[in-house]
C-alpha cells in the first residue's frame, strides 16, 4: 500500500537497486522493456513493487516466494508484464505493450528486503507515430506578356 512505500523509503540502504538504462524512448503503439537489477539473499525474499510517480501510484506488484499473483493496476492490465522468474536471480524485466502517450513519464523499481528497501527511478519518453505525407505538387501556369 502507498503508507507502506512511503514508510519504507526513509529506510536505511543495504543494498542498491540498478536500472539498464536511465531512459527510455519509443514511439506510441510499440512495445518496450524496462529493466532492473537488485541482489538477491537466497534466504530472504523480496517485495517489488513498480512505482508511476505521475500517478503517485504502485503499478506492479510482487512478492516472491508467495502464492499471490502479481498485482497490476487496472491502467496497465493486459499490456504489463513482469517475470517473477527472473525476479528471483535479480531481475525484475517489464514488458509494457500497445504504449500510450499518457504512459510518458518517471517511473521506479522499489525492492523492500525485510526492514530494508532501495528503488531506482528511469524515464519513459513515449512519442507520438510519425506519419509521412506524400509532398505536395503544385503546378501554376505563367502566362508571359
Amino acid at each position: 500500500s502507498m503508507i507502506f512505500l512511503m514508510f519504507t523509503f526513509g529506510s536505511q540502504n543495504e543494498f542498491t537497486v540498478s536500472v539498464e538504462q536511465d531512459v527510455y524512448e519509443a514511439e506510441e503503439n510499440s512495445n518496450i522493456t524496462m529493466t532492473w537489477f537488485f541482489p538477491v539473499d537466497t534466504d530472504k525474499s523480496p517485495d517489488l513493487h513498480v512505482w508511476n510517480v505521475k500517478l503517485k501510484t504502485s503499478i506492479y506488484s510482487y512478492s516472491i516466494g508467495s502464492d499471490t499473483e502479481p498485482y497490476v493496476h487496472e491502467l496497465y492490465r493486459g499490456r504489463l508484464q513482469c517475470d517473477p522468474q527472473l525476479a528471483t536471480k535479480g531481475r525484475l524485466q517489464c514488458l509494457l505493450t500497445d504504449l500510450r502517450l499518457s504512459d510518458t513519464g518517471a517511473y521506479q523499481c522499489i525492492v523492500v528486503l525485510n526492514s530494508n528497501s532501495s528503488y531506482k527511478p528511469c524515464v519513459l519518453n513515449v512519442t507520438g507515430k510519425m506519419t509521412y505525407l506524400a509532398p505536395l505538387l503544385i503546378c501554376s501556369t505563367i502566362t508571359l506578356y
